[in-house]
């Protein structure tokens, strides 16, 4: 659902450099909320979990590299993103290492 919503944005398949304010903040969670729920699906093999993991930060990551290129996003009340992207940046710091678990667990 979260991914057809944000594919909704791209147009001829490529993800704009901009989304217009009225649309940034429901845009920007769609792409929280499937990243969140790429590490939280269940019933999966370990190498799908370490796929939708690393898909998961890159979502994360491209969230906040989305917020330095567009400072409004964390500064414009009416977007007010600072806390969601706070929270990525913190999913950033961690994915690394429950990535190194499930690698390892994938190992034994």
């Amino acid at each position: 659902f979260y991914g057809k919503f944000v594919d909704s944005y791209h147009t001829d398949g490529k993800v704009p450099d901009r989304i217009d304010d009225d649309n940034v903040r429901v845009y920007l969670t769609a792409r929280m909320n499937r990243a969140r729920l790429r590490t939280k699906a269940q019933g999966m093999s370990l190498d799908e979990q370490v796929e939708e993991h690393t898909q998961a930060l890159r979502e994360y990551e491209w969230i906040v590299d989305y917020a330095k290129r567009h400072p409004e996003v964390r500064t414009k009340p009416d977007i007010g993103m600072v806390q969601e992207i706070a929270l990525c940046e913190e999913m950033i710091g961690m994915l690394p290492a429950q990535l190194s678990r499930l690698a390892a667990r994938r190992r034994r």
